[in-house]
């Protein structure tokens, strides 16, 4: 799943024998997982030059809980800078504020039974979604 097209955040047991910060999704036993899919998210890891990199980041997709995603600079430093370390920036806007798809998994497949086995729905699965008819619509 998490090298599929997709690319969906699924919410996986934390381990206890873990290095993974507690201050990372405090108290809650599950934590998103993703791997990088978008251009700036690979070089972050590998880019040639002589900075080593951690396996893992803590990321976020610019917005605190239950806000939405920060379109720009201004509005990403009066949100974020109280709890992130470095924030990433770029010069080009955010037009549609999309976050990504999130799946809990369980015993190596979706907790929720198909079709719709994912908690938020987004980038990858939206269309999904669309193409499904509802269920008063199903025979």
């Amino acid at each position: 799943m998490l090298t599929g097209h997709q690319k969906p955040i699924l919410l996986l047991r934390r381990r206890s024998s873990g290095q993974l910060s507690e201050l990372a999704a405090p108290g809650n036993p599950k934590i998103g997982i993703m791997l990088p899919y978008a251009p700036v998210q690979m070089l972050l890891f590998d880019y040639p030059d002589s900075v080593t990199m951690p396996d893992a980041l803590i990321m976020t997709s610019g917005n605190p809980a239950g806000a939405p995603i920060c379109r720009d600079d201004a509005g990403a430093i009066d949100a974020l800078s109280g709890f992130t370390d470095l924030m990433l920036s770029h010069n080009r806007k955010i037009r549609i504020r999309a976050d990504d798809t999130v799946m809990d998994w369980l015993d190596g497949r979706p907790l929720y039974d198909p079709p719709q086995p994912w908690l938020r729905t987004a980038a990858g699965h939206a269309e999904e979604r669309l193409a499904r008819p509802g269920p008063r619509h199903r025979r």
